[in-house]
């Protein structure tokens, strides 16, 4: 009676498992859709091809931000305020 269990279990697993496969599926579709728009959008960098990096391969120095905020357009608070780093 043990083994009829246990076996029929491990049937009724696979069926579970077979249909959480089966959910998961489109889902995966999806989001490779969504990456594969991402990665397809073309560079909107008004531009960025007159930009001559030659000249910052030497740059030396530090960069520091002292209370940066930013609020996005339309918007009635800013989302970060007075950020240092």
């Amino acid at each position: 009676m043990m083994a009829f269990i246990t076996y029929t279990m491990q049937i009724v697993m696979s069926f579970l498992f077979f249909t959480f496969l089966m959910m998961q599926l489109p889902r995966a579709e999806v989001a490779a859709g969504r990456i594969n728009e991402v990665l397809g959008t073309e560079v909107t960098i008004v531009g960025s091809e007159k930009i001559d990096d030659s000249k910052l391969q030497d740059v030396v120095g530090n960069l520091k931000f002292e209370n940066v905020s930013f609020t996005f357009d339309g918007a009635d608070s800013p989302v970060l305020s007075n950020i240092s780093f």
